[in-house]
Formats: structure tokens, C-alpha cells, sequence
């Protein structure tokens, strides 16, 4: 059964750096992010085959199992995620904000 999980989550990593190399060649992603989300991929891919590899980490900062580990950095990882849409969308925001005011101040002074 363990087997099977390992072969999905490789096949699933391999899938997810496909899609983030075709991002990457539709400009949709720079360089930089294509390494930070291929690391992303390439680690998930190697911690889902070697998961005796984790047990170093686990034990040095006194965690249970790999799969408290992985829940652990899912969470820390999601809220790093989470609050750089965040930023991004304030920013987009306020740029259009900005562009709806001088649309509206140049629309009133035609009138």
C-alpha cells in the first residue's frame, strides 16, 4: 500500500513540474519562480520517494513522524502562500483604484 501512495505522490510531483515548466514556457512564469516551484516540486518528489530521508529532520527538532513534519511545513507553507496573494491583490487593488479616480476626474471635467 505504501508503495502504491509513494508512485502516486512521484507521478503527482513529476505532473506539477510539467505544468510549472509549461508556465515557464508561456511567459505565464519568470525564471525565478519557475526555481522556486520546481524546488518546490523536486523536494516533494524526493520526499515522497525516500521518506526515511526525513527521519534526520524529524528527529532533530524532536517531531513525532514525517507525517507531523509534512503537516507541519504544509501549514507554514500555505500561510507564506496565502499572504503573498494577499499582498499582491492589495496591490492590484489599489492600482485600480487609482485608475478607476483618474478615469472618473477626466470623465467630470468633460461634463
Amino acid at each position: 500500500m505504501v508503495l502504491i501512495i509513494q508512485i502516486f505522490g512521484a507521478m503527482f510531483g513529476f505532473f506539477m513540474f510539467y505544468i510549472t515548466f509549461l508556465y515557464l514556457k508561456r511567459k505565464d512564469f519568470v525564471l525565478r519562480d519557475f526555481m522556486i516551484w520546481g524546488s518546490v516540486w523536486i523536494l516533494f518528489i524526493i520526499a515522497t520517494l525516500f521518506p526515511d530521508s526525513l527521519n534526520t529532520i524529524t528527529e532533530s527538532f524532536h517531531i513525532q513522524g514525517a507525517m507531523w513534519f509534512f503537516t507541519i511545513v504544509s501549514i507554514v507553507f500555505l500561510t507564506l502562500i496565502t499572504f503573498f496573494v494577499y499582498r499582491t491583490v492589495k496591490k492590484d487593488h489599489r492600482k485600480i483604484e487609482r485608475i478607476v479616480r483618474e478615469f472618473a476626474f477626466q470623465r467630470a471635467k468633460k461634463k
